[in-house]
């Protein structure tokens, strides 16, 4: 699940983050999307790597 987080102080800018876990807490990680590599998908070019742990709603 890949959330959008919204700047108040300038709505334009839009930054997309997941929920990993890390021993027994939960951090906001921060990632970098292109969802124009895929038809109906994003595809997250930095922020995770192989064998993370991320969080489901």
């Amino acid at each position: 699940m890949i959330y959008e987080e919204k700047d108040a102080m300038h709505p334009d800018k839009v930054s997309y983050f997941v929920w990993k876990i890390e021993g027994d807490h939960l951090v906001k990680q921060y990632v970098l999307l292109d969802d124009t590599l895929t038809g109906n998908g994003k595809v997250v070019l930095f922020g995770i790597e192989s064998g993370d742990v991320l969080a489901r709603e």
